[in-house]
């Protein structure tokens, strides 16, 4: 394992839901903007990621264009989990997930 695997990730320092995205502001001091469908459409659950193959089924092509994150909640010190307007609940997006989707959002 490299010493970059064992670094615990940056905690969420602050975290918005704005009228374009998910706004986060890292302990590191970095920010990251992701979008409503791009985060929704990137859920890591079981219900959109088979957990025996981890083949993905929910794609962002397969989220409703408008669905937005109504909630949030810290799930301990490494991830949030949102309430999203089209009801999906169960996703957990771990602190070191959401910063390899802002590598894809080119971040």
């Amino acid at each position: 394992m490299s010493s970059k695997q064992n670094e615990s990730p940056p905690q969420i320092k602050h975290l918005r839901l704005e009228p374009d995205g998910i706004h986060v502001v890292w302990s590191d001091g970095r920010g990251s903007a992701f979008p409503y469908r791009f985060l929704r459409g990137n859920c890591p659950c079981a219900i959109c990621v088979l957990e025996g193959t981890n083949q993905r089924v929910v794609f962002e092509k397969d989220v409703p264009e408008d669905v937005v994150a109504i909630d949030w909640m810290n799930i301990g010190r490494y991830a949030v989990q949102f309430l999203w307007s089209d009801a999906h609940e169960t996703g957990i997006y771990p602190f070191r997930y959401l910063r390899e989707l802002e590598s894809v959002l080119g971040g």
